[in-house]
């Protein structure tokens, strides 16, 4: 069956097909930018690390190193010892896992200063609620009180908005693009299905 929604895909938001459309958008926007930019500027991408536990999403950031350790079950087993027969037998039950998401961004850096100049961000489903939603919520503010320039893309219909002031114009997607010399005012880019040729 053919798409039923021209311009975009509304299935793109499930967690299983996300992460690898936000990947390739965020890979295709560096590959444009790339040429437009050089020989001054240099495009970085770089991963952000999402943990996933049912429908509970928590940002940790993006790691320096990661260490991992297997899960080697006899090794476990073999350190325990039994002393007697237990009286009461155990079930096999199934425990809660993060599943960890790795999700990339952008960012433009001055080849000179190595400076980064513009962050450029795909929001994801785990910016919009909860702890990942304050954790990005801390990391732009951060970017607002910088130097640096901040183009942020959210194509997800699901969750609340990222707030800013003076706009209560309602909107399927939306672009915000806020260039640290001009903030607080900066531009935001509402956009709906309709809007497509």
């Amino acid at each position: 069956m053919t798409n039923p929604f021209p311009g975009m895909n509304p299935y793109l938001e499930q967690p299983e097909y996300w992460s690898d459309f936000h990947n390739q958008l965020v890979a295709a926007l560096a590959r444009a930018l790339i040429p437009k930019l050089l020989p001054k500027y240099r495009v970085v991408t770089d991963k952000w690390v999402y943990k996933i536990a049912g429908s509970t999403k928590i940002a940790i950031g993006r790691p320096d190193v990661t260490v991992q350790q297997s899960r080697d079950a006899s090794a476990a087993m073999a350190t325990a010892v039994a002393v007697s027969e237990p009286s009461v037998q155990p079930i096999k039950v199934a425990v809660p896992l993060r599943e960890e998401v790795r999700q990339s961004y952008i960012e433009v850096k001055d080849v000179a200063t190595k400076e980064v100049v513009t962050a450029i961000e795909v929001i994801s489903p785990a910016n919009k609620p909860g702890e990942g939603r304050q954790k990005y919520e801390a990391k732009r503010q951060q970017i607002f009180e910088s130097m640096t320039h901040l183009v942020e893309i959210d194509l997800l219909r699901d969750g609340e908005p990222l707030p800013v002031s003076n706009s209560s114009n309602p909107s399927h997607y939306r672009i915000l693009v806020s260039r640290s010399n001009t903030r607080p005012t900066a531009d935001l880019y509402l956009f709906n299905l309709c809007d497509w040729p």
